[in-house]
């Protein structure tokens, strides 16, 4: 997420900022832990499941809407009136 931010402030294409972490989310952990080809397909699953919720961790807790646009996720400043 934070990778993404810096790319989309510095005006980076989309194209970059936002498929390099996903890739290397998909493909990093299989390859360097060795999974089996049991393990891979559930690991894939879970982290296409859990990418929804760092989403709102990071739109709740830091304020950064940028990446869920079809959700409205107020944040937690904007709750307490910050």
């Amino acid at each position: 997420m934070v990778f993404a931010k810096v790319g989309q402030n510095a005006g980076w294409h989309w194209w970059i900022y936002y498929p390099v972490p996903m890739l290397l989310t998909v493909l990093l952990p299989p390859l360097y832990f060795k999974m089996s080809r049991r393990e891979v397909p559930e690991y894939l699953l879970l982290s296409f499941l859990s990418a929804p919720l760092v989403h709102l961790f990071f739109s709740f807790f830091v304020g950064w809407k940028d990446y869920m646009p079809f959700l409205e996720v107020p944040s937690l400043w904007e709750l307490m009136g910050w």
